[in-house]
């Protein structure tokens, strides 16, 4: 296991239009069920991703939380939509428990040119500022299309924007293939291709293949609902409950185990994964159904 995401909260300052949504209640998650979900997870060594649903940075008791995370060794990778980003500047800067922030720049879909400058302005700054004190990590994501094709006109500006305000060159090429470019000391900026959130009213895509879910990575739901990855926002397959179960004995489950032997190839188990897109990323070659 490397990499477990948790969903601290699955409240959102935004309505993206790429964004699976959910019907489960929205809350928040309290600090001591945080702490509980520390306390099992931090003898797997792995790094927290505070990432389903929801804009993590909305939690009244974040600095708590990385607290939290701090005690118990856990690395934290924040994935935020930047709207927030100037008012936590300071505390994502010098908190010990931050690795990584990811911006998604994607937030900004459907916006016009004017409306983007000012926050284009304030997730650029942040960026320029950890680049001077050095931490944390900063990663600018950015989507369009498909290989091959070509950005469009409110993501060229977003991203001349970006590269403008670090004074680097991008590659003509940048727009045609999921390229990841260094900006800056711990800055970063990458392009990928848009994906279709897995459900299983879709039409069945693979029986076989491979995916990392289970095997290298698990989320947890603001409800303490394990799932798999971070694409099964509606806990479809539910693992167990980390606030019920001991996360040993959810690791042990024949669900589990069944999940994850899959994955290698052999027959995927869920119906939900029979139908993720984003899982054929995973296969060297798509196996016939």
């Amino acid at each position: 296991m490397k990499r477990i995401y948790i969903e601290i909260t699955n409240i959102c300052n935004m309505s993206c239009s790429f964004c699976s949504g959910t019907n489960r209640i929205k809350k928040s998650m309290t600090v001591q069920d945080f702490r509980l979900i520390a306390s099992e997870i931090a003898p797997l060594g792995v790094q927290i991703y505070l990432h389903v649903l929801g804009e993590p940075l909305l939690h009244k008791d974040i600095k708590s939380i990385l607290d939290v995370a701090s005690e118990y060794n856990l690395p934290v990778n924040i994935t935020t939509n930047g709207t927030l980003i100037k008012n936590n500047s300071d505390m994502l800067m010098s908190h010990s428990a931050m690795r990584k922030v990811n911006i998604s720049v994607h937030s900004l879909e459907g916006k016009t040119v004017s409306e983007c400058d000012e926050y284009l302005k304030e997730i650029t700054d942040f960026g320029i500022m950890c680049r001077e004190s050095g931490t944390p990590i900063v990663n600018y994501r950015m989507w369009s299309g498909d290989v091959g094709g070509s950005i469009s006109v409110e993501d060229s500006h977003e991203l001349e924007y970006i590269i403008d305000a670090f004074n680097v060159v991008v590659d003509d090429n940048f727009d045609r293939g999921f390229l990841s470019k260094k900006l800056a000391d711990n800055v970063y900026i990458c392009h990928d291709k848009k994906f279709v959130w897995p459900n299983v009213a879709h039409e069945e895509i693979s029986k076989y293949g491979k995916c990392l879910g289970g095997r290298d990575m698990l989320a947890i739901l603001v409800d303490g609902t394990v799932v798999p990855c971070c694409l099964d926002s509606n806990g479809v397959v539910s693992l167990g409950n980390i606030f019920k179960d001991k996360l040993s004995d959810i690791m042990s489950s024949t669900r589990y185990r069944l999940l994850v032997e899959g994955f290698k190839g052999k027959t995927i188990s869920e119906e939900l994964c029979r139908r993720c897109a984003f899982r054929c990323r995973f296969d060297k070659k798509r196996s016939a159904k």
